[in-house]
């Protein structure tokens, strides 16, 4: 290779790609590398805080320097200490401050961090649409930033839609033990039958919302049927309850075939838009009920 500035160029290039292969912060943006940084209060020049790649390069050298006397603890020891700062952390989205120390710890924290935090994600609300997107603006930003490894790791997630916040644990297969909280409310449009509710406000297992709801319908249904009056609406009102319940467990069973369940359970950005087709699907079933009410079909 001849020394001109062709070369040179040839060569700075290969050199520039070679460190950014082996910069764990190469897929970091500029906003990302300067909140990591102030983080740190590590501060730049303003030309180097305006380059990427000057940014990228000092918080590596920040990692190679920083010498920590609690990475020379047995890992099993850091582990456990790990468990405890981070269940401590409020929860939300936001990384908590133990994983920006540096790379070993947070290689190291990460995967705990997602394991036992409950992430809430907000579903997009056109998401019944093909079309439009399962998450909302914010939440498909956070998926993004923590990629597939860090999906992958997650096993408790709060999927709120427009009706209901649904808790879920990932490596339970079955829909009935997601648990939400549902507002104290009639089960029936209906004035004549509005002595019943369906739930109080407290969070249960759908299974047990569910066994409410039959509870209380079928109480009418023998009131109604005494009196006279025909049952049939309350009885498609059960039916309606039950065909929602069966979609959001179809989905939990079609995640559990694709994704795994119990400790080898791996979600994947496919695997959440599942759930929240099911959900999605549920709410609808039970809209077209109410809809089918108010058009006087039912």
């Amino acid at each position: 290779m001849r020394p001109n500035s062709r070369n040179r160029a040839y060569l700075k290039r290969l050199l520039r790609k070679d460190d950014d292969w082996h910069n764990p912060y190469a897929h970091l943006s500029k906003e990302d590398a300067q909140i990591e940084l102030a983080a740190r209060n590590i501060r730049l020049s303003k030309d180097a805080n305006d380059s990427r790649y000057a940014l990228r390069c000092a918080l590596q050298a920040e990692d190679d320097q920083r010498q920590i006397p609690f990475l020379r603890l047995p890992k099993e020891v850091r582990l456990v200490v790990y468990e405890h700062v981070v269940s401590d952390d409020p929860v939300g989205l936001a990384r908590p401050p133990l994983l920006s120390v540096n790379k070993q710890i947070r290689e190291e924290a990460s995967p705990i961090f997602f394991r036992l935090t409950n992430f809430r994600l907000d579903v997009y609300q056109g998401a019944y649409l093909a079309s439009e997107p399962k998450f909302d603006l914010k939440t498909r930003k956070w998926l993004e930033i923590i990629g597939p490894d860090g999906i992958k790791e997650l096993r408790n997630i709060s999927l709120a839609s427009r009706n209901e916040e649904y808790n879920i644990d990932l490596s339970c297969p079955d829909a009935g033990q997601w648990s939400t909280t549902l507002r104290p409310r009639v089960y029936t449009p209906k004035p004549h039958h509005s002595r019943q509710k369906c739930s109080a406000r407290r969070v249960k297992t759908l299974t047990a919302h569910l066994a409410d709801a039959r509870r209380a319908i079928e109480g009418d249904v023998e009131d109604m049927a005494q009196s006279g009056e025909d049952p049939i609406y309350l009885e498609k009102l059960l039916e309606h309850k039950e065909s929602a319940h069966e979609c959001v467990q179809n989905g939990m069973v079609m995640f559990a075939a694709l994704r795994g369940e119990g400790k080898s359970v791996e979600p994947t950005i496919d695997g959440l838009e599942i759930l929240v087709d099911a959900i999605t699907a549920k709410d609808q079933k039970m809209r077209d009920f109410v809809n089918a009410i108010l058009r006087g079909e039912v």
